[in-house]
């Protein structure tokens, strides 16, 4: 399990755990970024925003929220499989 602010772009990762504020639980909601939802991560260049698809929305999310989202890797477009 690791913060969504350490994934490489063109990761498939899965939401496992969210902020317990309820401000930030309800703004992920909204945004669709929910338990168990498989997430693409379109852009992380390691600074400013992350530039994320849910369910064929692209969704920008800050850090420091991005920080609180605990997230396992479920694949990487950007490793060559053999």
């Amino acid at each position: 399990m690791i913060p969504l602010t350490e994934t490489t772009s063109d990761s498939t990762v899965k939401v496992i755990q969210l902020p317990t504020g309820r401000q930030q639980m309800n703004r992920l909601f909204q945004l669709g970024v929910v338990r168990e939802e498989e997430i693409v991560v379109v852009k992380n260049n390691g600074h400013g925003p992350l530039l994320i698809m849910v369910k064929d929305t692209k969704v920008i999310l800050g850090r420091g929220i991005a920080g609180r989202v605990m997230v396992e890797l479920q694949s990487n477009t950007d490793v060559e499989q053999v």
